[in-house]
């Protein structure tokens, strides 16, 4: 059965639907009001240029409506099996074709503490940007004053240019006094290992890429590598506060290979390769497509998968685009990462 959902009524008399289905859609037709019957409607067709995967934006596009006055859309679509699904029905009111578009937007915002003045009748706030003119405005709240130590309630609310206020949005508070000391927030330590936690504070120490834990945010690097059996491991790293409290543990699969007996070479990166990948998602079995933006240069491109396993290697010489085959790939997350003469860059793939 195919489900059909998320419609869109956009301007400029075109429509647009969702098609979900187990197989690949490959017809789509849609109606007003009175059932034509199936394969008997008005075509609609893919965003993409093709019918083919299971699921499907598509598009209907037609110089005329209904008239005036409030009508039913309806859409269904077909498998590739040749069943047509159920129709997923709207209702749209159609409006004369001089009707003004209503302005949405902001024109004014306000805050109180813990009692509703009532509307209009709050602290006003002011726009970031110096103007309420936008649907969306991120408004500052300034004060000089903030009611007593302890726990309330802030409530803010805005208006349009109808002169109608929204709905209260309230948030708790906890007043401090001003005399706090806060906290010093940095890192002081990071630690690694694989697979079993030896305890907080027991792993293998990481050093700070600038040489000391000091900051909020720390680049680090690891140092000896211990004895790792070969193979998939799970390496896991995890870091300090200055007030000795141990965060989360992050977590990465990796791959070990114990037959490299020398020093490898790491290709120094001068900056990151631009490059495009399309489609992303894409379907298992398929291919996608990696563009250089019309650079041409020496390719290489690999493909690991969630373990840390290397499922694909391509290679070509000078070209400004490559195509890579998806065939006999699992649905899952994939690293791509494509090396252009001392230049990398790495992508997540979605496979499904």
């Amino acid at each position: 059965m195919i489900a059909v959902r998320n419609l869109l009524l956009a301007c400029g008399h075109s429509l647009a639907v969702l098609a979900n289905a187990q197989l690949g859609v490959v017809q789509a037709e849609y109606f007003w009001d009175s059932d034509p019957g199936s394969g008997s409607a008005t075509a609609m067709t893919a965003s993409d240029g093709a019918f083919g995967s299971s699921i499907e934006s598509i598009m209907a596009q037609t110089s005329t409506l209904p008239a005036v006055g409030v009508h039913t859309f309806n859409v269904r679509v077909k498998d590739e099996d040749g069943a047509w699904g159920a129709v997923f029905s709207a209702v749209v009111d159609i409006y004369p074709a001089s009707a003004p578009s209503q302005s949405i937007n902001v024109q004014a915002a306000e805050y109180f503490w813990d009692t509703d003045p009532g509307a209009g009748n709050g602290t006003a706030m002011v726009a970031f940007d110096g103007n309420f003119s936008d649907a969306i405005e991120v408004i500052a709240l300034s004060t000089s004053a903030l009611p007593v130590v302890g726990t309330h309630t802030l409530g803010m609310r805005v208006q349009d240019v109808q002169g109608d206020w929204g709905p209260v949005f309230n948030v708790v508070m906890e007043i401090w006094s001003d005399v706090t000391a806060f906290p010093d927030i940095s890192v002081q330590q990071a630690e690694y290992f694989f697979d079993n936690d030896p305890g907080q504070g027991a792993a293998t120490a990481m050093l700070a890429v600038d040489g000391a834990f000091n900051s909020v945010i720390e680049s680090i690097k690891g140092a000896t590598i211990p004895p790792v059996e070969e193979g998939v491991h799970v390496l896991r790293m995890r870091a300090q506060d200055a007030q000795g409290d141990w965060g989360p543990v992050f977590s990465v699969v990796v791959n070990m290979d114990t037959t490299i007996v020398d020093n490898v070479e790491v290709p120094t990166i001068t900056q990151a390769t631009a490059f495009s990948v399309f489609p992303n998602p894409a379907s298992s079995g398929r291919s996608i497509t990696v563009d250089l933006g019309g650079q041409e240069q020496d390719i290489v491109l690999t493909l690991v998968n969630s373990e840390g396993r290397l499922v694909h290697e391509k290679r070509i010489a000078a070209g400004t685009r490559i195509d890579v085959p998806l065939t006999g790939l699992a649905a899952g997350i994939y690293a791509l990462r494509v090396q252009c003469t001392g230049r990398v860059d790495q992508r997540k793939l979605i496979v499904r």
